[in-house]
């Protein structure tokens, strides 16, 4: 079993790959790195790698659900689901605000929005 600290490294091995790519493009990368530190980790209950992906999607989920719905589900707990299930639970989400973003624009093309 992996602890959050060696996924963390794992997770952050990917993201230089990806930044290396895209340097030798001469792209610009934003992306964000996890702490390896797992004293943070264990700060949150987030002790293996598996916990660390479940935490993770978590706040996907979160994000997502405050830009679709503009409030933050407060109400829920990284806990409740597998990162498989806070994954599709996203999705569904993502899905929602594609049906918005081609309603508005079908709205402003008709200049009702």
């Amino acid at each position: 079993m992996t602890t959050a600290s060696e996924r963390a490294r794992a997770i952050n091995a990917e993201l230089d790959a990806r930044i290396a790519a895209a340097d030798a493009l001469n792209g610009v990368v934003l992306i964000g790195r996890l702490t390896e530190d797992a004293a943070h980790w264990a700060a949150l209950s987030v002790n293996t790698g598996d916990e660390l992906d479940q935490y993770l999607a978590w706040e996907g989920y979160v994000d997502l659900h405050k830009e679709v719905r503009n409030i933050k589900p407060r109400w829920t707990n990284w806990r409740e689901r597998t990162a498989a299930e806070w994954d599709a639970a996203a999705d569904d989400l993502a899905s929602e605000l594609d049906e918005l973003a081609a309603e508005i624009s079908w709205e402003e093309s008709r200049g009702i929005y």
